[in-house]
This record gives structure tokens, C-alpha cells and sequence, in this order.
């Protein structure tokens, strides 16, 4: 037989009574063996009825709230100068100085280019390279056998004069004495039309 103390006198009485002896103080009961017994099932049967079945295919998934809905914006305009420019590329056949500051050349372009929308931009490609000089002259050919034959004008043989011509689409100018920039192109070559345009 096991003793316990009352809780009320403090007094040592036996698990089996009822009440103290002494104070006469009721004595509460623990749980006997088989009402935790069947308590612990019942918590057991709760667990696994909570629980999805293994042929069920239910997951929890967080919800989340929908997004606002958002109406497609504009891209805003970006401005002009901070947009790339568009250039015409170029090579350089020969370079010379030119004696009041700045430089000569003969360039290459692809014969794909001599068209007048093209010429323009080529203008406009020159005039952002050429902005550190002074004075520039700038002559632009389809052909770099042609571009090569400037030097030699006055000794061109009639079948070199004719390739020269054809070839030569553009001469750029830049005075910085007079502040004149332009450029005078002729897609065709020096026989066909040709125009003047003030580069942007």
C-alpha cells in the first residue's frame, strides 16, 4: 500500500481512502490505469481520423491573395539624346594632316550604303568623329581601289577615271575658320544628281 500527504493537514493516509483520517479532508483522485488507457485511444482514433487517407490526393496550399490587377503602362519615352545613334561603319584608306589643324580622308563604304537615307546618316556618322578637329575633309567611295586613286587625279587612265566616278559618292567639309559643316552626296557617283546636306 502507497502513502501520500494530505493536502490539506499534511498528515500520510493511503491511496485507497477516500478522505483523510485525521482532518477528514476529501482526497482527489488521480486517473486509474484504465481511464488513461482509453483516454490515450481516444487521442489516438482523433490523430489518425485528421489525416488525409493515402488514396486521397488532398494537399494543404498556402492561398495567397491575387495580385491587383495592373494596366500594361506606356514605356516611357526615353529622350532622344540618350537614345544609341545610329551610325554607318566605315574604313579609313589613307589619312592625311591638313596644315591649318585637322585631317583628310579617304574612306570605304559598302556599296550597299550609297543611297541617299544612308548618305545622310553617313553624314551625320562623320560629323560625331570628326568633332575634335578643326578642318576636315572627308571623301567616301564604294570602291577602295578608287579611294586609293585621289592622290593621283591628273594621271588617271580612262578606265580608272571611269571606276573613280562611279565610285565616288560623298565629300564631307569642315571649316572651322567659317563654321562650315556639310556634306555634298551623290549616290550615284560624281556623273549622276547629287545634293548638300547640313549633317545633324
Amino acid at each position: 500500500m502507497a502513502l501520500v500527504r494530505c493536502k490539506e493537514c499534511d498528515a500520510k493516509i493511503s491511496t485507497k481512502a477516500d478522505a483523510c483520517p485525521q482532518c477528514g479532508a476529501k482526497r482527489k483522485k488521480g486517473m486509474g490505469c484504465g481511464s488513461a488507457l482509453l483516454l490515450l485511444c481516444g487521442l489516438i482514433f482523433v490523430i489518425i481520423k485528421s489525416m488525409p487517407s493515402s488514396g486521397s490526393k488532398t494537399s494543404t496550399v498556402a492561398t495567397t491573395p491575387p495580385a491587383p490587377s495592373v494596366s500594361p503602362k506606356q514605356p516611357a519615352a526615353v529622350p532622344q539624346q540618350l537614345l544609341p545613334k545610329k551610325r554607318i561603319d566605315y574604313s579609313i584608306v589613307k589619312t592625311w594632316e591638313i596644315a591649318n589643324g585637322g585631317h583628310g580622308k579617304a574612306i570605304f563604304i559598302d556599296p550597299r550604303h550609297a543611297n541617299e537615307s544612308d548618305m545622310i546618316l553617313l553624314a551625320s556618322t562623320i560629323k560625331s568623329d570628326v568633332s575634335a578637329d578643326r578642318n576636315a575633309f572627308v571623301f567616301a567611295f564604294t570602291s577602295r581601289e578608287a579611294a586609293l586613286m585621289r592622290d593621283r587625279l591628273n594621271s588617271l587612265t580612262e578606265r580608272e577615271r571611269a571606276i573613280y566616278h562611279k565610285a565616288h559618292v560623298g565629300s564631307y567639309f569642315k571649316n572651322g575658320n567659317n563654321g562650315l559643316e556639310e556634306m555634298e552626296i551623290h549616290p550615284e557617283g560624281l556623273n549622276g544628281s547629287s545634293r548638300t546636306i547640313k549633317p545633324k
